[in-house]
């Protein structure tokens, strides 16, 4: 894929944000370098909107609210995207800052019960993309605090985590950054191959037709070869072992419904075709209470 021209570069790559950072070093749970990477050059639409994303974002002014009537801080909204002064290719967008001239953000977060299980009860306890994502915007800004504040579902249940602006990890976080735009978006560079969907999709948006008879392999191919035919190996194995586990499994239960030993349990239970489904799970700790 060609570099970017300059009107490209308007139009299809505008920036690092501070989600799409924590993408870039690893860290965000739900997108990797290659979702970043073909956000910014266009190779796929963007990201639907989802019930989840629409309540995240009619949640905000809630959080807000909340967060003024425990601080007593009075908030004004973020006011659109922001560039760094010195380099305009790093942006950010936040939900909040202050109407008193304090530079302290506030980043609101409603967080489902799916979600919660990286987050803690300390005052730093929001999971490193949270705190990636604080630092950036910090960063951009040039403020010194940001508070992320989240409402979590279910019930109810309202915190604030606080984070004063780290320099060393900004300056990190800022170079990894300025590598992913200049080699990847605009060079128009691929990310290194891994192992994720996101990785296959980038090799489908680049080598979607093909366009030559078959050519000579490099020689590091040879060694992949190698793996994916141990990785059939290995699947083939582990597939022949899980059924016979399943199968002596299905023996001990014979005609019951199950069976539980003190951490797991299994069952073999009838379904409304007549024909029987096996299962096995973990209990849960209210449940080994019980």
């Amino acid at each position: 894929m060609p570099p970017l021209s300059e009107a490209d570069h308007q139009v299809r790559a505008t920036g690092i944000g501070s989600s799409d950072i924590s993408a870039i070093v690893g860290e965000n749970p739900w997108a990797n370098a290659h979702d970043v990477w073909q956000r910014k050059l266009n190779l796929v639409p963007p990201f639907p909107e989802t019930n989840a994303t629409r309540l995240g974002h009619d949640m905000e002014p809630i959080i807000g609210r909340w967060y003024t009537r425990d601080t007593g801080r009075i908030l004004r909204k973020g006011g659109g995207t922001k560039r760094h002064k010195d380099r305009s290719w790093q942006l950010c967008t936040i939900d909040f800052g202050f109407a008193k001239g304090e530079r302290r953000i506030v980043e609101c977060k409603h967080v489902g019960h799916y979600a919660s299980a990286g987050w803690t009860m300390e005052a730093d306890g929001a999971p490193p993309y949270v705190q990636i994502q604080a630092q950036w915007q910090m960063g951009v800004l040039g403020y010194e605090r940001a508070d992320v504040a989240v409402i979590f579902g279910g019930n109810a249940d309202f915190r604030i985590y606080e984070y004063s602006f780290d320099a060393t990890m900004f300056g990190h976080l800022t170079e990894l950054g300025r590598r992913f735009w200049e080699n990847h978006v605009l060079a128009g560079k691929m990310p290194e191959i891994d192992h994720s969907d996101a990785a296959r999709d980038s090799l489908r948006a680049v080598y979607g037709f093909n366009r030559a008879p078959l050519k000579d392999a490099p020689p590091e191919a040879s060694e992949w070869i190698a793996k994916r035919i141990e990785a059939d190996a290995t699947i083939k194995s582990a597939e022949k072992a899980k059924a016979l586990a399943t199968n002596k499994l299905c023996e001990f239960i014979g005609d019951a419904d199950g069976i539980r030993t003190e951490t797991h349990y299994a069952t073999w239970k009838q379904t409304a075709a007549g024909t029987r489904s096996f299962r096995l799970a973990e209990f849960k700790k209210d449940r080994r209470a019980a």
